[in-house]
């Protein structure tokens, strides 16, 4: 019989959860400590190393390492965004449908810039959506073409996402960690890479056009 996974990866804090922690930053709130753009993931023996050995790596060190991997990270997107054309999206589209009910929240039509600020998402989820806006015409294309052959086809589309965003907020979700749980399911857990990028333009779109998150 074989052993089921085993989850190795720890989140260090960059700036320390507590203000006598390493790296502490006294006058910080529980929940800034705990944002995505605080947090850091590390193997165990390196966990230790570095919050053991504070004085050498700094906050100012691994925000530095942090931008470092998230901007090559970011490129790769960026690189793969040239090869997603309609098929793709379609592909990715159809693969996000699922019977839903409607949320109760409310999605209504305010900028982008104020929806960001409002659901308090951080530079990260605000990377990611700039990437995911560049094909926000061809989401938009998809969805149309789409909808001339089901007519439901977008609403059911929407209502998955609304229903998957409504389950995360449920489980205590907010922020850059609920746009990131968004991010991992929309992109189906990050094996096919197309499909990732393919997942973040329709939940780029979806937030650009104010249907899902809240306003």
């Amino acid at each position: 019989m074989d052993s089921t996974d085993l989850v190795v990866g720890q989140i260090s804090h960059i700036y320390a959860h507590s203000d006598k922690g390493p790296r502490g930053k006294p006058g910080m709130t529980e929940k800034e400590r705990n944002q995505a753009d605080n947090l850091m993931l590390f193997c165990p023996t390196h966990h230790v190393i570095i919050d053991g050995q504070h004085e050498t790596f700094t906050a100012e060190t691994l925000l530095g390492w942090k931008q470092q991997h998230e901007r090559r990270y970011r490129d790769n997107l960026s690189a793969r965004l040239t090869d997603i054309g309609y098929a793709e999206l379609e592909v990715a589209a159809r693969a996000l449908l699922a019977p839903a009910v409607v949320g109760n929240g409310d999605y209504g039509n305010i900028p982008p810039a104020e929806k960001i600020a409002k659901n308090k998402l951080g530079a990260t989820s605000t990377a990611l959506l700039t990437l995911g806006a560049a094909k926000s015409k061809e989401v938009e294309r998809v969805l149309l073409d789409a909808a001339q052959l089901d007519a439901g086809f977008p609403e059911r589309l929407r209502n998955g996402f609304v229903t998957r965003y409504d389950a995360l907020r449920a489980e205590g979700l907010a922020g850059d960690d609920l746009f990131l749980a968004m991010y991992e399911w929309s992109g189906g857990g990050g094996a096919d890479k197309a499909r990732e990028v393919a997942g973040l333009c329709i939940l780029t779109h979806l937030f650009v056009i104010c249907d899902v998150f809240e306003k």
